[in-house]
């Protein structure tokens, strides 16, 4: 992957809220995850959380809990946990990211 597309206000939230790079990492590899998988054609809010690859972004265990309870804090995703060991991220904001790939 050569850039990642993300919608410019996840930027502005995680750099008011002082997100650390992980988070930072973490959105990346959401994005890419949702965007690589072809997931934004068949599910363009949600995708399961398994297909993000953390240790290419070098997120650990513990860095990939705080991201994801601060991501959802700010109100961009939600974890939906109905299937523990197969949880989904919901996009809460879908409309930003497909916005983007309509604008290419």
């Amino acid at each position: 992957m050569k850039f990642c597309k993300v919608p410019v206000q996840l930027d502005l939230d995680l750099a008011r809220s002082g997100a650390n790079g992980a988070t930072w990492a973490m959105s990346r590899a959401l994005s890419e995850a949702w965007y690589r998988n072809g997931y934004r054609n068949n599910h363009p809010d949600s995708f399961p959380l398994k297909i993000c690859d953390f240790e290419k972004w070098g997120i650990t265990k513990m860095q990939k809990s705080r991201s994801l309870s601060l991501l959802t804090k700010l109100d961009w995703i939600q974890i939906d946990r109905s299937k523990p060991k197969n949880p989904l991220v919901i996009f809460t904001r879908p409309e930003a990211f497909r916005d983007l790939l309509n604008n290419k």
